[in-house]
């Protein structure tokens, strides 16, 4: 967590330089690949205040950085900014995956309920939303699907009394003493 910390500093020193040198002569070379890497941003410094808060047992902290607090380290339009928060759901969702290997079904509720959140938030926008965000929805509708398959999924396992789940596909004419699909299957 402090590699993360100390390269989303440099990344907003680097921004802010850039901020001065460039974009306050010329803004039209916000857009492209500047605003793209300010989303990226967003994300990374988004997602590192999420595990935060989630690892935060007592929740005092607030779940997500606002638009006005993120934007003291960093300039940003409002359109990079709700991009980086709807691209935070993929990264809660990888999280969450790897919660699911460890059977940890309260965070992985925990990450279908943030991403919810953003959802929500996103849609409570309705048509004054930026075209940009926009086009995220099915995105963050995937991601939230995504995790809603790995509780049902972590609920099938823990009701079938299985600690992992069967690996399918490959030779099925594989004797009980040998792998089956290419991998080793443990069932109990």
């Amino acid at each position: 967590m402090k590699q993360a910390r100390s390269e989303i500093e440099k990344a907003s020193k680097c921004a802010n330089k850039i901020e001065k040198e460039f974009l306050e002569a010329q803004p039209s070379l916000r857009k492209g690949s500047y605003g793209n890497s300010v989303e990226e941003w967003a994300e990374a410094r988004l997602f590192e205040y999420w595990l935060l808060w989630v690892s935060d047992s007592e929740k005092k902290r607030v779940p997500f950085l606002l638009h006005d607090e993120i934007r003291k380290e960093i300039e940003m339009t409002e359109d990079e900014y709700l991009g980086g928060l709807i691209d935070l759901t993929g990264e809660i969702g990888r999280w969450a995956v790897a919660r699911a290997a460890q059977r940890d079904s309260d965070n992985v509720e925990r990450a279908l309920a943030s991403c919810r959140k953003i959802q929500e938030a996103v849609l409570a926008l309705g048509g004054a939303a930026p075209y940009r965000v926009r086009k995220k929805m099915s995105d963050l509708e995937r991601n939230a699907e995504k995790m809603q398959k790995i509780l049902y999924e972590l609920a099938l396992v823990r009701a079938s009394g299985r600690r992992t789940m069967e690996v399918s596909g490959g030779n099925n004419n594989v004797g009980s003493d040998q792998k089956k699909g290419g991998a080793d299957v443990e069932t109990n």
